[in-house]
Order: C-alpha cells, then sequence, then structure tokens
C-alpha cells in the first residue's frame, strides 16, 4: 500500500487503546503481506504468477476485496479496473518487479476475463494471463474497513481512520456531540462543499496532484482533476473515486 495510516480512538475506560493500536498495525502488516502488488509471497501475486487453469486458495480479506473490486468494475463499465497492474507500472515508467519479469507478455487492451471468482468460496481459477492483477487502488480502503472491524470487536466507540490523508473511514459519534452525523467540509475548487454525514461512513478521493500517472484515463489521462466520493465502506469509496476521476 505504500502509505501512511493515522487512527484517532475516543478514549474509553477499561480498554487499553495503545494496545488495540499496536493490534491494528499488525493487521495492516499482514494485509499488506496479501495484497501487495510488490510482494512475491501476496495473494496478489500468486494469482498473477498462476498458470491458466490453475486453481488458487486466497485469504477471504483477498476474496472479500476481489468480490468489491469486481462489483465497481461492473458498476462502472471498467472505469475502475483491478486488472491494470501492467499498463499502471508503464504509465509511470517503472520497471518490472523481479518476481514478475519471467511471466509472459501482456496486453492491456485485452478485456477477456482474467479469474472466476465464486462469492461463496476463497477459490479462484485463472483463465487468462495477459494482465495482471492489482489492488492498490482499493487496498488502503478494504485495510481500513478491516481495522474497523477489529476495533468494533473490542467494543471501541468512536474511530477515525485514515490513509494516506485520501481514504477516510469514520464511525460513532464526534465527542461532545447529541447525534452521530459528523459536520465535513470538502475542500473543492472554486468552492468549498460543507455537509453533515451520519456514520458509518467512508471518504475516499483522488487526483493527480500527488502522484502524477498513478491514474490511467482514455486517452490515457484523467478527465476530471479530482474526486471525493462518500460511500458506506472505505474500499468502495477508494474504488469509486477512482472511477469517478
Amino acid at each position: 500500500m505504500a502509505t501512511s495510516f493515522s487512527l484517532y480512538l475516543a478514549p474509553q475506560p477499561g480498554l487499553n487503546l495503545k494496545a488495540l493500536a499496536e493490534e491494528a498495525f499488525r493487521l495492516i502488516d499482514h494485509l499488506e503481506d496479501l495484497l501487495s502488488f510488490y510482494r512475491e509471497g501476496s495473494d496478489v501475486t500468486r494469482i498473477n504468477r498462476a498458470e491458466v487453469g490453475a486453481v488458487v486458495r486466497i485469504n477471504e480479506v483477498t476474496h472479500q476485496c476481489l468480490l468489491t473490486a469486481l462489483e465497481i468494475a461492473a458498476a462502472s463499465n471498467n472505469a475502475f479496473n483491478p486488472f491494470t497492474g501492467g499498463a499502471a507500472m508503464a504509465a509511470k515508467n517503472q520497471q518490472t518487479p523481479l518476481h514478475l519479469v519471467d511471466l509472459p507478455s501482456l496486453d492491456h487492451d485485452d478485456r477477456s476475463p482474467i479469474i472466476s471468482l465464486d462469492p461463496d468460496s476463497t477459490l479462484i481459477t485463472k483463465l487468462s494471463s495477459t494482465r495482471w492483477l492489482d489492488l492498490g487502488a482499493i487496498g488502503k480502503g478494504a485495510a481500513l474497513d478491516a481495522i474497523a472491524e477489529l476495533l468494533r470487536e473490542w467494543e471501541v466507540t468512536t474511530a477515525v481512520l485514515v490513509s494516506g490523508g485520501s481514504s477516510v473511514l469514520i464511525f460513532g459519534q464526534p465527542l461532545g456531540a447529541s447525534t452521530a452525523a459528523w459536520p465535513l467540509t470538502i475542500p473543492l475548487d472554486p468552492a468549498p462543499i460543507t455537509l453533515s454525514v451520519p456514520t458509518p461512513f467512508a471518504l475516499g478521493a483522488s487526483g493527480q496532484g500527488f502522484q502524477p500517472g498513478h491514474v490511467i484515463g482514455a486517452p490515457h489521462q484523467p478527465q476530471r482533476p479530482q474526486s471525493v466520493v462518500i460511500a458506506p465502506s472505505a474500499a468502495v469509496a477508494d474504488a469509486l473515486s477512482t472511477a469517478a476521476l
């Protein structure tokens, strides 16, 4: 994910927030090992390296992330597409990771299905090797969703979770407030938008200001300079903000 994470947790009697935050950051490290395009042993790399016809068992977190990615891809007519790993590297002039250099040549324009996925099973079947899976545009949000689930299991009532400044997940009511709605100001140009948003909600933002070239549009440039999406989950907000851009 190659980004920073910040956790803002409301103080609660009898709950060691420091220990809980440390557990949350261990979870982030685990998710990085599962979802990273750049790690040799990740689920993403195992899928990219699998031969056509092979069946690969993946982690439940990866499975849920893939389901969300494919759902948003279908809903956006592929404006969000999780199988652009090779094209994104070419757009950013990055070298192919060593664990992928021996794979067959890619076809960035191919649109044939790459995997077959059962919503009720963590087994996926590789259908084609023409493109590489890259969950980078949804991974930060998926990590925030997983952290939120962990915090709720520990009965944390209010939290603001931030990844890279562009992915935010909030649940619970603001401290000292009488309602669960949060005041939210989005600094859009030419004028900011101020909203009152009930929790839980997630915000995803995309743009070219901090990482030029990371979003591929037609023809090879995004249609808009920035996008902001509010959604029920951080993974959905991340994916939709890319699609909206």
